[in-house]
């Protein structure tokens, strides 16, 4: 679905390094590479290959992809040293921030605050950091989350109201009724609010719950773009997600409405 699409999006590629941590194993940078070049759908944009709580490593990473003739994003990890960020500005004109989701709120506000001075005023992309309050008041170049698919695993959803404003409906809301606002932007949406109350449609790849959260997701980020001038990337790690994404973007952007596969 992404070639069949890739010129209606900007297909910004992770390195899955942070992921790839979680879970106890590594990604060797040769293997990635390989992974660049052969990559069936050109990416808009791509980030390095970062070394999770080692600044140095990460940037000998950087340093031979540059080396190598690769052009990524460059990733300024928590602890790295101040020239670090002058270096990664001097080869690229955007570059991510790392490590602030692992922060607690106030730390990450904190660390967030001292960066974006740091940086003067030129691009950067917070990795894994989506809150609107801060997003308004940062404005940074763009940021990126996988949080529209939490909700799923809990039996809910996050439903985006419009005008920053947000509502999280459960199977449970679902039951006892819904009230004519979220029936109202369910069908906005471009979903049937009847189908809500189907129990097979609440599992799946293609759940309810995650296609409205995908849904909500897309809204968000255009009106972030439109309001704030932010680009918010939603992180997709399955075909599945990519689907959603690709097609509530396609109908809330050109109105197109694309059936995807169950």
């Amino acid at each position: 679905m992404l070639s069949s699409h890739a010129e209606h999006i900007d297909l910004f590629l992770d390195s899955g390094a942070f992921t790839a941590w979680k879970s106890g194993v590594s990604i060797s940078l040769d293997d990635y590479c390989r992974f660049l070049e052969g990559c069936p759908v050109k990416p808009w944009r791509y980030f390095m290959l970062d070394v999770v709580g080692n600044p140095e490593a990460t940037m000998r990473n950087f340093r031979e992809m540059v080396r190598r003739g690769f052009r990524p994003v460059p990733v300024f990890t928590a602890g790295s040293p101040a020239e670090y960020l002058e270096e990664y500005f001097a080869h690229s004109d955007l570059v991510g921030f790392g490590g602030i989701a692992t922060k607690g709120s106030n730390a990450t506000r904190n660390y967030i605050t001292f960066m974006m001075q740091r940086s003067r005023g030129r691009n950067v992309h917070l990795l894994g950091y989506t809150s609107l309050k801060y997003l308004k008041i940062f404005r940074p170049y763009s940021c990126d989350s996988n949080s529209w698919e939490c909700g799923a695993r809990y039996g809910s959803f996050c439903l985006y109201m419009g005008n920053g404003a947000s509502k999280t409906i459960s199977r449970d809301d679902v039951r006892k009724g819904l009230d004519r606002r979220v029936i109202t932007r369910v069908y906005e949406l471009g979903c049937n609010p009847k189908d809500l109350f189907k129990n097979e449609n609440w599992s799946g790849g293609l759940s309810i719950q995650r296609t409205l959260g995908g849904a909500s997701a897309v809204a968000l980020s255009l009106d972030i773009q439109k309001h704030i001038g932010t680009r918010m990337f939603m992180a997709a790690t399955t075909g599945y997600a990519i689907r959603i994404l690709i097609q509530n973007y396609l109908w809330q952007v050109y109105g197109v409405r694309e059936r995807l596969a169950t």
